[in-house]
């Protein structure tokens, strides 16, 4: 049958889409069980595909094991995969809710999030790709987010290993948990490790440092030059405030003690470091 088209019809307007990747992960603050779902846009998906392809070559996985950065790795490997994927989360833009509930009530206000992110930057809506399990009701909430403006397209429910993307997401998630570890104390901050920053020179630098330093632009935020840091009140340097934005913390802990679990990620230095 053929097609026709009235040659004076004016141009359709195509949408505005962004596309995310989430996945989760779970921390304890002040004792209490926390859900952690982080997710991740990528500027160039394709490129951020490359680099977990060229990860799981070296590392000897197949395409369809998950990289995973915890106890099963030899430190070596930890090592390897942090500098192979860090700078692909540096370049992508992140996302974080710790939620005390459950999973899907944590990819709820996730949705609300990136609702919010996606009013600021002028985009009619969204899809999300989600790790599987995350969601455990679908009509439920499909009913908490449909009405969400600009809402979601779409989303989905894969398993990750089977989605480098959802990997990705993965690792930002763990690294997120590792952060808030120095927050709470479980972790210490000042463990050294070699890094190298130009071919043959290495360095050693206290992790929590490192980790500062890798990912400080990748959370949503807002920068706000010239704002002090409360403990160098006669400098005035540009932080970029997380907290509210990128980061959003659901718990009935006390307000001082949420704080604290988030020291190292609600609100990051953005002046030079070198």
């Amino acid at each position: 049958m053929p097609l026709y088209v009235h040659p004076d019809s004016a141009p359709q307007r195509i949408p505005s889409i962004r596309q995310f990747y989430a996945d989760d992960s779970e921390c304890k603050i002040g004792g209490l069980k926390h859900v952690l779902v982080g997710a991740l846009e990528f500027g160039d998906p394709n490129l951020a595909i490359g680099h977990v392809f060229n990860c799981k070559q070296a590392l000897g996985l197949s395409p369809f094991e998950e990289i995973k950065w915890n106890s099963e790795c030899s430190e070596a490997q930890r090592h390897f995969i942090t500098e192979a994927l860090l700078p692909v989360l540096r370049y992508s833009r992140g996302f974080l809710i710790v939620h005390c509930k459950d999973k899907q009530s944590a990819a709820v206000e996730m949705f609300r999030q990136l609702s919010d992110y996606c009013r600021q930057e002028g985009t009619d809506g969204f899809t999300v790709t989600l790790d599987h399990g995350i969601v455990s009701n679908v009509q439920d909430f499909d009913q908490r987010v449909v009405g969400l403006n600009p809402g979601p397209v779409g989303w989905s429910d894969v398993d990750s290993r089977h989605n480098p993307l959802v990997q990705l997401a993965d690792l930002f998630a763990g690294f997120s948990k590792y952060r808030i570890e120095f927050g709470t104390g479980r972790t210490k901050t000042d463990k050294r490790i070699d890094v190298e920053f130009y071919e043959g020179e290495k360095s050693r630098l206290e992790i929590g440092y490192y980790l500062f330093a890798a990912l400080r632009y990748s959370l949503w935020g807002k920068v706000r030059p010239c704002i002090g840091d409360p403990r160098r009140p006669n400098h005035s340097d540009p932080y970029k405030h997380n907290l509210g934005y990128g980061l959003r913390i659901f718990s009935p802990l006390p307000r001082q003690e949420k704080l604290a679990a988030v020291d190292h990620l609600g609100m990051e230095f953005m002046g030079c470091i070198h």
